[in-house]
């Protein structure tokens, strides 16, 4: 029976506490909104922009809201006044926190621009005083001669800087010895089936060592082979030229620029060019052949040649059917120095082993390099 009773009561008992926590629902709401309330107070409630809000509450304020006779009508319509008013506000100072966050980004960039402006500065003082407007290192060199045989340029060229390196002298016949020579050494070119027939430079030298170019009898060896003369001295050396190099320089004025660089750290260049010059920028003297005596007093001869003005490059096909284009007139030279800035100069200075120290305008030896295909050697001064 009593358990009767319980199942009874128990109905009465759940209402009477649903009633009694009615009071508290409503404050926990309450809660709810005022937090929801909190959260919105700081946000944005439109999209509108400034202008479009003073717009819209410069009508709201020219409304006469006395004309609104429904009590909570006029409730709402005061509220959507203020809450479009406090849009306006919060938007404003929006925009004056992104306007000073603007000021101070534009203070910083220029702070970031004259610390760049004023590194570059540096920089520029640093690379004058490192790089001066003029340099030559014709003194530096423990030996400068006359090449010995008619195509002997890069033995001559390489016997004076490994003399100067190694600190003894080096024949110039030690450097041809040890020269690596191509197949068709000691030979000059022929003609078959109407094709010019001749060697690789880029495997050795190529022709008669006491030949001439103009008659294709002899020709030269390009840099990578007698490069390899320096590693048998055991000196560094990197090689360069048009077509692949491992300094990652494509741009011939910015490698010039490079090699001069070098020069300056105290490595040298041996660096192949047209022997001919244009007669406007000729500075030799000499019309007969030059002696290292000479030559070493600052005498120079020209470099004058009857095919200037005609075709300047050849082509002529391996016996295994190799295309070869090459100049007609290619030459070994020592570069000395320049005058002018370093990464734009005015003159360079050139020790040619036929003819001794020139001084030529950056175009006219740009023109010898490019011919040559701005081949060359940058042999550091120091050993493996």
């Amino acid at each position: 029976m009593k358990h009767k009773y319980i199942f009874f009561i128990l109905p009465f008992v759940v209402i009477i506490i649903g009633l009694l926590l009615i009071p508290f629902y409503n404050l926990f709401s309450f809660a709810d909104f005022s937090n929801s309330e909190n959260s919105s107070e700081n946000k944005l409630l439109t999209e509108f922009n400034i202008s479009e809000l003073k717009q819209l509450n410069e009508v709201l304020k020219n409304l006469d809201d006395s004309k609104i006779t429904d009590s909570r009508l006029k409730t709402r319509f005061l509220a959507m006044k203020d809450d479009f008013i406090q849009e306006e506000h919060k938007l404003e100072e929006e925009q004056k926190k992104l306007e000073e966050a603007q000021k101070k980004q534009e203070e910083e960039n220029k702070r970031i621009e004259e610390e760049r402006k004023k590194q570059e500065e540096e920089e520029k003082k640093r690379l004058e005083a490192m790089f001066p407007k003029e340099f030559d290192i014709t003194k530096d060199l423990a030996k400068l001669h006359i090449q010995e045989r008619n195509l002997s340029c890069e033995a001559a060229a390489t016997t004076d800087v490994l003399s100067t390196i190694l600190k003894t002298d080096i024949a110039e016949k030690d450097i041809l010895d040890k020269m690596k020579k191509e197949k068709t050494y000691g030979k000059p070119s022929y003609r078959s089936d109407g094709k010019l027939i001749w060697g690789n430079p880029d495997n050795g030298f190529v022709g008669e060592m006491d030949g001439h170019q103009f008659d294709l009898t002899g020709y030269a060896i390009y840099e990578k082979p007698m490069s390899e003369i320096y590693t048998s001295y055991g000196v560094k050396f990197d090689t360069y030229n048009r077509f692949g190099n491992n300094l990652g320089i494509k741009d011939t004025k910015e490698a010039l620029s490079y090699l001069l660089k070098e020069l300056v750290k105290g490595n040298f260049v041996q660096i192949r060019g047209d022997y001919c010059t244009d007669q406007k920028f000729e500075d030799g003297t000499m019309d007969r052949k030059i002696t290292t005596e000479e030559a070493n007093k600052g005498l120079a001869q020209k470099n004058f040649c009857y095919s200037f003005n005609q075709e300047r490059r050849i082509t002529w096909y391996t016996e295994d059917g190799e295309e070869i284009n090459a100049a007609k007139q290619s030459h070994n030279f020592l570069l000395l120095g320049y005058i002018g800035d370093i990464n734009n100069p005015e003159k360079v200075i050139i020790w040619d082993t036929a003819t001794g120290r020139h001084v030529y305008p950056t175009s006219e030896w740009m023109r010898k390099w490019e011919l040559n295909d701005a081949r060359a050697i940058i042999v550091h001064n120091e050993k493996k």
